[in-house]
Formats: C-alpha cells, sequence, structure tokens
C-alpha cells in the first residue's frame, strides 16, 4: 500500500487513461494460489475499481506471454480477463477463438451482458475523447511532429536526471566535476552484454566538457577485456567508470564477468579520483566495496547515460533515493545530496573583503571632470558578479536620468571581439576557417588594384592580427552609399606595407573579415550571432541596430554637426557602419555592461556557460594568445597586454582586452579569474575628448586593488596609449 500501490494512485489521481494488468500472482491480494492478476477480481475489480476508484480502461498485457498460456487456452483466458474486469484483451495468440468463447460466455449466462457494455461505454468514450469517431486513421506524416516533441524530451530528461542515486562520495573534492577547469577524463565502459558500442550517448555527453577524453570499452562480443589497452593514470585527471547490466526477462543473470570486474577494480585502485557508475542492476555495488564514489541510474536507456553526466557535472541536482536495500551498501531510502552547479555569472554580490568604494570615487570625479557624462562598470572575480555600478547621468545635463545599470552603449569596436573574432573562432573550431588560408580564396575580388601579388599572400590570421597591409582608417563614407560600394572601395585599395611586416589596427581588414565569415557560414553575421552565440548565452541586450522602443535606455553618444547634422542614440556612431546598415563587423554592436559580464565569464569558463560549450579552451588560448608580428601585441582580434597598457599595471601576461573609440573597453585575465568591464559614452557630445586614456588605466588599478590582487610592491602608474 505504501510502496507498490503508491505509484497506482498518483497516477490515477492525475486522470491516467488506462491501466495494464500484469500476469503475475500477488497472495497479498488475491487469495487463491497461483491467481495472475489478469484473472483476479479482488485485484481487477474490488481493488483497482472499487477501493482506488479507477474509471479509465483496463488492458491485460500481451496474453500470448507464457504467464497465461501456461495456465489455460485462449479462449478460457480472455474469459476470466473479463470476469475479473479487464476491458480490452491485449494480443490474444489465437483473437477469433477468444471472440467465440467471448460470445458464448455471453450467452450461456456465465457473463451479462451488463458486464459487456460497461467495457464496451468505457472503449467508446475513450475512442471519443481521442476523435476516432471522425478519424480514425492515423496521419503517419505527423507521427514525428507528435512524438519528436521537445516538451515531451525535456520532460523525460528532468525524470531521469531525478532518478540519479549517488550512494557514495568519499573522494575530497571530487564531484560536481567542474568543467571551467582544464579537464583531462578517461572513460571505462563495460557491458555484461552484447554491444556493438556500449556508453556511446555518455562518451557524447562528456566530450564537450573535458578538453581531453579517453575511452575504452569492453562488452562480452565485440569489445574482449583481454584485448584491452588501459591508458596510463598520468594521462588523466579523474577517471568515471560506467557498468552496464540489462536487467531483462529469462536472462538468467545481471552479473558482470570476473574478468570484467577485474579490470574495474584495476581502475578503481589506479589511485584517481574515480566515479562508479552502475547502469542497470544497482546490486552490482555489492561487488566493488573499494569504490569510493559510486552512482545508480536503475537503467541502461539512452536518457540515463545523459542523466548520469548532467549529474557528475552538477547540471542537474541528485537528489533520488534508493528504492530497495543493498546488502552490505545501502538501506532502502540511502541517497546522498548534491545542489547543481548553474556555472551562470553568480548574481551580484559584494566582496566581503573588497572596498571599492576607490572605485566609485575615481568614476565620480572623473563624471565631474568631464571625462564621461557617466558609465557602467562591470568586475567579475571567480566566477562572481562583484560589482554592476552605474554612475553619472545619459548626458552632463543635469534633467537627463542617471545611468542604470540596464543602460545600453553603443560598444564601438569591442564588436570586433565579441561579435566578428567570436564567429571567427567558431567557424575555426568546426574547420571552416583556417587561420592560414588565403583571404583572396574566399574573396576573389580583393584581387583588383594595384598590390594584387601582394594581396594573395594575405592570410585570415593577418586580418585578425591587423598585419594584412591594409590602411588603419579611412573616412569611406563620404564616398559611397552602401555596403556594396564600400566592399568594392577595400577591395581596390593599395596595401600600406608588406603583409605580416608588421601591425596596423585597421577597421578595414576587419570589414573584409566579416565579409569572409558571412561567406563561409552562408549566413548574415547578425543573424549567426543570435543564434550561435546571443541566444544561447542568453543576452537579451546585445544587438545590432537595437528597437526604436529602447531609445529612452540608450545612451547618445556624438552630437554629429558635420555628417549626420544630429545627435546619434540608437543608431551606430561610427560612419563607416552606418553607411553598411548599422551592421558591421568593426562597430555597430550594442549592449548592457551585464550581458558583457556573461559573455567574459562564458570566456574565463573556458567556453563553457550553463553548461553548454560555445567554444573550446584550446580555441581561446589560440585567439588569446600574442601573434608573432614584429613590434605589435595584438592576439588574433583581441589585444594583449604591453606597457603602457588600458588595463593599468597589474593585469597578468596571460590577460587580453580591447577597447572601443565610444568609450568602451573589455578586459580579461585568466590568471586571476578576473573581467572588468567599462562602458561610457564619452564622444558625447563631442568625440575631441581625450580624458578616457587616462580613466582606463587608473580604472583597472583600483578594480584590482580594491579585490586585494595587486602585488605589494608595483610600478608607479603609466601613461596608457588608446
Amino acid at each position: 500500500d505504501s510502496v507498490e500501490l503508491k505509484p497506482f494512485r498518483a497516477a490515477i489521481d492525475a486522470g491516467v487513461s488506462a491501466v495494464m494488468t500484469e500476469h503475475i500472482a500477488v497472495p497479498a491480494l488475491e487469495s487463491e494460489p497461483g491467481v495472475p492478476a489478469t484473472f483476479s477480481h479482488a485485484i481487477t475489480t474490488e481493488l483497482l475499481r472499487q477501493e482506488m476508484g479507477f474509471e479509465g480502461l483496463v488492458i491485460t498485457d500481451a496474453m500470448r506471454m507464457s504467464g497465461i498460456t501456461a495456465v489455460t487456452w485462449p479462449g478460457e483466458a480472455a474469459v476470466r480477463a473479463v470476469e475479473a474486469g479487464a476491458d480490452v484483451i491485449l494480443m490474444s495468440p489465437r483473437p477469433e477463438v477468444a471472440f467465440d468463447s467471448l460470445r458464448r460466455a455471453v450467452l450461456s449466462g456465465r457473463l451479462h451482458e451488463e458486464r459487456l457494455n460497461e467495457s464496451v461505454e468505457r472503449i467508446l468514450r475513450a475512442k471519443a475523447r481521442l476523435n476516432l469517431h471522425r478519424q480514425a486513421r492515423v496521419d503517419l506524416d505527423a507521427l514525428e511532429t507528435v512524438l519528436a516533441n521537445r516538451a515531451f524530451e525535456e520532460q523525460a530528461q528532468k525524470m531521469a536526471d531525478r532518478g540519479v542515486v549517488l550512494l557514495r562520495d568519499d573522494t575530497p573534492d571530487f564531484l560536481p566535476l567542474d568543467a571551467t577547469r582544464p579537464q583531462r577524463g578517461f572513460l571505462l565502459v563495460a557491458s555484461a552484454d552484447p554491444d556493438s558500442y556500449p556508453g556511446e550517448d555518455m562518451e557524447r555527453e562528456l566530450r564537450p566538457r573535458v578538453d581531453s577524453l579517453v575511452t575504452a570499452r569492453m562488452d562480452r562480443l565485440y569489445f574482449k577485456p583481454d584485448e584491452l589497452t588501459l591508458p596510463s593514470p598520468l594521462l588523466y585527471d579523474w577517471a568515471i567508470v560506467a557498468v552496464f547490466v540489462r536487467i531483462a526477462d529469462r536472462k538468467g543473470n545481471v552479473a558482470l564477468p570476473d574478468e570484467m570486474a577485474a579490470v574495474v577494480n584495476r581502475i578503481l585502485q589506479s589511485g584517481k579520483p574515480t566515479a562508479l557508475v552502475i547502469m542497470g542492476s544497482p546490486y552490482l555495488a555489492e561487488r566493488f566495496p573499494q569504490a569510493k564514489t559510486i552512482l545508480c541510474t536503475f537503467s541502461t536507456a539512452s536518457i540515463a547515460e545523459r542523466a548520469v553526466v548532467r549529474a557528475l557535472f552538477g547540471q542537474s541536482e541528485i537528489a533520488g533515493r534508493l528504492p530497495v536495500a543493498i546488502p552490505s551498501v545501502a538501506a532502502m531510502g540511502a541517497g546522498l545530496r548534491q545542489a547543481a552547479t548553474p556555472m551562470e555569472l553568480a548574481s551580484q554580490a559584494a566582496d566581503e573583503e573588497a572596498d571599492f568604494q576607490p572605485v566609485t570615487t575615481l568614476l565620480e570625479h572623473a563624471v565631474e571632470k568631464g571625462v564621461t557624462p557617466g558609465g557602467v562598470v562591470a568586475v567579475g572575480h571567480r566566477g562572481h558578479l562583484v560589482a554592476l555600478e552605474p554612475f553619472g547621468r545619459l548626458t552632463y545635463d543635469e534633467e537627463d536620468p542617471a545611468v542604470e545599470a540596464r543602460t545600453l552603449y553603443d560598444i564601438a569596436s569591442l564588436t570586433k571581439v565579441v561579435a566578428t573574432t567570436t564567429v571567427a573562432m567558431m567557424l575555426y573550431e568546426r574547420g571552416d576557417l583556417p587561420l592560414d588560408a588565403r583571404v583572396t580564396d574566399y574573396l576573389p575580388e580583393f584581387r583588383r588594384g594595384p598590390d594584387a601579388r601582394a594581396k594573395e599572400r594575405i592570410k585570415v590570421r593577418d586580418l585578425l592580427s591587423h598585419s594584412s597591409g591594409l590602411p588603419g582608417y579611412i573616412r569611406l563614407f563620404q564616398e559611397i552609399e552602401d555596403r556594396q560600394e564600400l566592399l568594392d572601395r577595400i577591395y581596390s585599395l593599395p596595401l600600406d606595407y608588406p603583409p605580416g611586416s608588421r601591425s596596423v589596427y585597421s577597421d578595414l581588414g576587419i570589414i573584409l573579415l566579416g565579409e569572409t565569415l558571412e561567406r563561409v557560414s552562408g549566413q548574415p553575421l547578425n543573424e549567426f550571432l543570435q543564434e550561435e552565440l546571443f541566444r544561447p548565452l542568453g543576452l537579451r541586450d546585445t544587438f545590432f541596430n537595437p528597437p526604436r522602443g529602447l531609445r529612452s535606455r540608450i545612451a547618445p553618444t556624438e552630437d554629429d554637426r558635420e555628417f549626420r547634422r544630429r545627435l546619434i542614440r540608437g543608431e551606430v556612431h561610427d560612419e563607416n557602419a552606418w553607411v553598411m546598415g548599422g551592421v558591421a563587423p568593426h562597430a555597430g554592436l550594442f549592449s548592457t555592461a551585464r550581458d558583457l559580464a556573461i559573455f567574459c565569464q562564458m570566456l574565463l569558463n573556458g567556453g563553457r556557460y550553463a553548461h553548454q560549450r560555445l567554444l573550446k579552451r584550446s580555441t581561446i588560448e589560440v585567439f588569446t594568445a600574442r601573434q608573432r608580428t614584429p613590434g605589435s601585441s595584438r592576439a588574433l582580434g583581441w589585444d594583449t597586454r604591453s606597457e603602457p597598457s588600458s588595463s593599468g599595471r597589474y593585469f597578468s601576461s596571460r590577460a587580453y582586452g580591447h577597447t572601443g573609440f565610444t568609450g568602451t573597453s573589455i578586459w580579461i585575465d585568466p590568471e586571476r579569474e578576473l573581467f572588468v568591464i567599462l562602458l561610457t559614452n564619452r564622444v558625447h557630445p563631442a568625440r575631441d575628448n581625450n580624458g578616457i586614456r587616462q580613466l582606463r588605466p587608473q580604472l583597472h588599478d583600483a578594480v584590482v586593488e580594491a579585490l586585494g590582487l595587486a602585488p605589494q610592491s608595483a610600478s608607479p602608474p603609466v601613461s596608457a596609449r588608446e
């Protein structure tokens, strides 16, 4: 009553439409020895119908099963099932015999017509609920849309997640595994049954979460234990041993062969943190008393494989309870709890040891001195947003609203790294954009004009590192009217220097890079970003050409008296980007400090956020490493720390960042697990205000000092270049 019947009561209360009877004897409920539930009036009618109040269809299990055929013949079986209370006789081995026997039972008076009428009415009502009286045939073309319903898949995954049980967790600082850190894993899969590729879904779920994964398999037929080669423990940081033992009818046993158990024990005794994952029969835990970490799923289904990996990495909470007792291992109801770790930037939480008052004072003084009307600073440290501080107003007018944390800014050249470089990273990672591929292979139009032969030597890498030979900036907007005209002009330009010989920061090179990315991906830049970056990260306030309805939240930039002859607000400040329609690879993105903080944390997490992998850690390292261009601090897209630097004195040599002309900047230091974002509209009301150059290094120094990360002896402040 408290165990076996409990789920039935819950299902009936929830309005379940049908219940199936099993061909098993239950002496506690049926006094006549050996009578299966399918033939039991006490179970089907007295308990299910009368006591539990079930009014839906009662369907027998398959009547061709030995639990019935060994007891009686098909005709008598059908009659006895209906006598017990069944409405539908399922899979009789002789349906015509079953029908004839039911007819004879009614004619003879053994079955009352009223009894059959009850079942007929239930069947008709069930058909009516499904509109079978109007549409009796299944639309085969619509099956996939019904059965592949994503909502069903998500619900099933949540159910599987709740079923994971953590029986033992005696390895310190092991679980949950932290995918934000470099991870080298080893997966050993042992299947007690023949399986052509056991643990395939588990491996597929694991690979995006780790930097490297070695997998070994063994089963009864395809992967023999004596042919297995195990990696040295020096090659991995931890191991997962997944043991698959299916529970099946007439299988004979649910044991793991001795030769496989011996291999499992070798891994458990390797000295590396190891999780024993039991897929199927939980009683296997008795076989491995030395296992320090044990999880059970009670299933070998693909969805259970995914569930256990999600549990191991903290993507889902572990709260399952053992439904049986396992001698010498755990009692019924056992199960350790492990909270989920969302792997998201934690909500703003003031660092107890940090005093950000000097930072606040610095920003207030910057407003007073006319460096900028206002702005927002976001600081992330060790996975926490320790500061999200708006300061000043949208303009210098004291009647204008104060800046809010959700104020949008034109982030100008930060578009180059947040948008364009990230798209390049994704395409590089997919193998679609080799860094040493020639740009003219993608843009044959670039062979126009002088220096055609030199242009043949320009690589994708050169565009990203600003070493292509192209000029840095030309006011093309004064001569052209649209995006294509601008591209045509760049294609025809002569080079200023031999490609790769030095670095000149170039909007024009990034514009060509953006066109290359669109051709490689087959999508406009903004569409690709929305699908592959902004939506997966949950960035709701990051876009090109922001909707007019957000105008009141957007900080204005320049009061343009020369070209557009109006105050620029809600449209890109950069004129070349403006004539390109506002969607440009070098400028045009609008965002908030909060959205950019999520982006920065994703990079610090090694390319993962909210348990989704957007980039590989190795890709981030490739693109943020300083290139070998003579005299340049440029990485690929990003800049690295130099002397002097807008990042100040304290950021490490591994730091990377970028600035934007409107008064924005991002600096990320993976060594300190730190990022600092500054958004301002320093170009309001005019662009000739350059006080931001002194503010940036001062701000970064003040943040590092507030967090207690500054070295005891540091060099004196230096002036920073833009």
